[in-house]
C-alpha cells in the first residue's frame, strides 16, 4: 500500500503542469479551453447517465469519477494518447456548466450529442483512483452501478441502507 507521502507527491506531479487547478478551468464557448481533446459521440446510455449524474450526484463525499467510456471510445483515446483511462468526472456545458473544478480525467459534454476528453490531465485509472481516495478522500459512489434505464424519468434511485 502506498503511503500518503507518495500519494501526495504523485498528485503534485500530476497537477503541477496544469497551472492553478484551484481556480479550475473556465470553458470557452462550452469547450475545454486548453490543449488537445478527443471528441466522441454520446451513446444513448451515456446521455441517460449524464442526466442521472446532473439530477442525483449531490453528495460531495462520494467520488464524481463515475462516467464511463465505451470499449471503442477507450481504445480510440488510448491510441491517441497512450493512456488507458475508463472512469471520468463529467462536466456538462450543454446544460449550463461554465467550467471544471477538477482537472484529472474529465469529460465535457458540449452539445446534445458530443463530448470531449481533454488530453491535459489524463491519467490511468490507477492514478485517478489514488488521487480520488488517497488525496481527496472521496468514498465510492453508488450511482456508478445504477442503470439509468431503470430509474423513473426525473427521479433518483433510492439510497441503499
Amino acid at each position: 500500500m502506498r503511503s500518503i507521502g507518495t500519494a501526495a507527491i504523485l498528485a503534485l506531479s500530476l497537477l503541477a503542469p496544469m497551472g492553478a487547478l484551484a481556480d479550475g478551468w473556465i470553458f470557452n464557448k462550452g469547450r475545454f479551453p486548453q490543449g488537445k481533446t478527443t471528441v466522441f459521440t454520446l451513446t444513448t446510455d451515456q446521455k441517460l447517465f449524464l442526466d442521472l449524474i446532473r439530477r442525483c450526484h449531490l453528495d460531495n463525499t462520494k467520488t464524481p469519477y463515475i462516467f464511463h467510456l465505451t470499449a471503442s471510445q477507450t481504445s480510440e483515446l488510448s491510441k491517441k494518447t497512450g493512456i488507458r483511462a475508463t472512469r471520468f468526472q463529467a462536466f456538462d456545458s450543454y446544460n449550463g456548466e461554465t467550467g471544471a473544478d477538477e482537472g484529472l480525467n474529465i469529460v465535457v459534454r458540449f452539445s446534445r450529442d458530443k463530448f470531449e476528453v481533454p488530453h491535459l490531465g489524463l491519467v490511468t485509472d490507477k492514478e485517478a483512483r489514488a488521487y480520488e481516495t488517497d488525496i481527496i478522500g472521496w468514498d465510492r459512489n453508488p450511482l456508478e452501478d445504477v442503470n439509468p434505464k431503470l430509474v423513473r424519468p426525473g427521479s433518483c434511485p433510492a439510497p441503499r441502507v
